[in-house]
């Protein structure tokens, strides 16, 4: 009996550590939004899911032209929002992996939004891009720093995924492998939902 008992504990405690569940109420109220993510380990770990799924602020920011774009204009896709500075020795380490994951996933429905904080903008960040040849990712300006107070941001760097409904489904403080498997899991979830 005590074995049982152990064994069920023990199945319990495995599927728990096998999904993470996002979920609350529907726009409707009716009928809970669930989105499954997969267990986290190492760097993952501290992802901090929204729950339930909250809008995300509607922020501004400026492209390498000069050009003012929103986030919504990228509804209908999943938006990974990446708050970074050239300044910034954790985020510099992830950019190559940002990079990647653009160029894997943008087909599948991703968009890898990384919004540098330099506020020398365009003449600090294209210099850079050159010397890591990032290719995949576009460059994109928030130097007045309005979209990181829109998003709480309070250190750097944060990464926050949006799902295709503009909602922030959770966010990960510090720097992350965003090509490896485990980011490539969390972000699956979220473009099959």
């Amino acid at each position: 009996m005590l074995a049982t008992v152990a064994a069920g504990a023990l199945v319990v405690a495995a599927i728990g550590v096998g999904a993470l569940v996002v979920s609350g109420k529907s726009e409707r109220g009716s009928t809970p939004d669930r989105l499954a993510l997969p267990a986290f380990r190492g760097e993952f770990q501290d992802f901090s899911p929204a729950t339930p799924p909250q809008p995300a602020p509607d922020v501004a920011f400026l492209d390498e032209k000069g050009r003012r774009l929103q986030l919504s204009g990228l509804k209908g896709r999943v938006v990974l929002v990446n708050f970074w500075a050239t300044w910034c020795a954790p985020c510099v380490a992830e950019m190559a992996a940002l990079d990647r994951l653009q160029a894997d996933l943008a087909s599948d429905g991703l968009t890898v939004l990384a919004l540098s904080q330099d506020r020398n903008g365009l003449a600090v960040v294209q210099p850079f891009y050159a010397k890591l040849e990032l290719r995949d990712l576009a460059m994109r300006f928030d130097s007045r720093g309005e979209a990181a107070r829109a998003f709480a941001v309070r250190e750097l760097p944060v990464t926050i995924l949006i799902d295709r409904q503009g909602r922030e489904l959770g966010r990960l403080s510090g720097p992350a492998a965003w090509d490896g498997d485990a980011a490539k899991a969390l972000l699956k979830a979220a473009l099959t939902e």
